[in-house]
């Protein structure tokens, strides 16, 4: 190759690459569409209080890909055998305006994961006549909020239970809970029924990483976290947040009391006006009662209603929703666990 040949091709190179300015319009863009279009839980979710990026959605890729006029292709290899169901998607970025490639993503889904191998039994008959190899005993820690969770974290040994410190935003104070080790027995899956939704969560993931890649929003956004076993989910949280004790205020500062003028004679007080805070919870304890009930009747632990709250709104204290997180909660808790699937 000559030096006039080396130096064509150096100008083609610089000319597909973005200048500084494109770039900044590009990034802008890119977060004006977060502010202005997306929303929070449908285009995206925050996995988690305090986290520092929040976690893209099937339908934030889908937007994020329209913005830039670029159709998805898959490339679908099947890599199931016997009881298993195995997916690999490639999923190739086209340009709607040149038809050229322009990014790619690749991603697999298995049967094999945690939660798509294994599911709670209805009963304990379904159990016991199950196969020995087709089912299993689950230890998890669950944490407990009602009087009767209470009841059975006191007379459970000290090897099934433990303490553990959280700090309330809605006290301003650092709480002590109570956890109890649980037994869930289990049964497997038929990969079968799982065929079509296995395959549908490769070309999400796929996707999700072709459009991360080609708008370079790997900086506002993260991965699916909710996909995660619970214990990489514990520890992808403490990977992001950090020392989450250096977060917590070490002491609470006492609360000035308010000092109020004595209504001077003949004249009417005016009724206190509640609290913003006060008007945002509204959640008597009756209702509180009855949520747990119903979650108990069809088979909800309080960690199940705080995986949802944190998935739904970002929250992690089931003590921070308000009267409209309640009512979305309370609907979610009144379907049987098994129906969901």
């Amino acid at each position: 190759m000559s030096n006039n040949e080396v130096m064509v091709v150096d100008r083609q190179q610089a000319n597909l690459a973005l200048s500084i300015k494109d770039l900044m319009k590009r990034q802008t863009a890119i977060r004006k569409i977060v502010d202005l279009v997306m929303e929070k839980g449908v285009h995206y979710v925050e996995p988690y209080a305090g986290a520092k990026k929040n976690m893209l959605s099937k339908a934030g890729s889908e937007v994020l890909a329209t913005t830039f006029m670029i159709r998805s292709k898959y490339i679908v290899q099947d890599l199931s055998k016997d009881d298993l169901v195995k997916y690999n998607v490639k999923c190739v970025g086209i340009s709607q305006i040149s038809g050229a490639e322009v990014d790619e993503g690749e991603a697999s889904c298995s049967s094999n994961e945690e939660k798509y191998k294994w599911r709670k039994a209805v009963c304990q008959q379904e159990y016991d006549e199950t196969e020995p190899f087709r089912r299993r005993i689950k230890y998890a820690w669950t944490t407990c909020w009602n009087s009767q969770d209470i009841k059975a974290w006191n007379d459970a040994p000290d090897d099934m239970k433990e303490t553990f410190e959280y700090f309330s935003k809605k006290d301003k104070v650092t709480k002590q809970g109570k956890k109890l080790l649980v037994k869930i027995c289990q049964v497997r899956t038929e990969p079968a029924d799982l065929d079509n939704t296995i395959l549908k969560m490769a070309c999400k993931r796929a996707k999700t990483a072709m459009v991360l890649s080609l708008t370079g929003c790997s900086d506002i956004f993260t991965q699916d976290i909710k996909e995660l076993p619970e214990e990489q989910k514990e520890e992808f949280r403490r990977q992001e947040m950090g020392a989450t004790q250096s977060m917590k205020p070490d002491t609470v500062e006492p609360q000035e009391k308010e000092t109020r003028s004595k209504p001077k004679p003949n004249q009417k007080r005016k009724p206190s006006q509640p609290k913003p805070e006060e008007q945002k919870q509204g959640i008597s304890q009756d209702k509180w009662d009855r949520l747990f009930k119903v979650a108990d009747k069809n088979g909800y632990t309080h960690g199940d209603l705080i995986n949802y709250v944190g998935s739904e709104f970002g929250i992690t204290d089931l003590e921070e929703m308000n009267l409209e997180h309640y009512a979305k909660v309370f609907n979610y808790a009144s379907i049987k666990k098994d129906n969901l699937f």
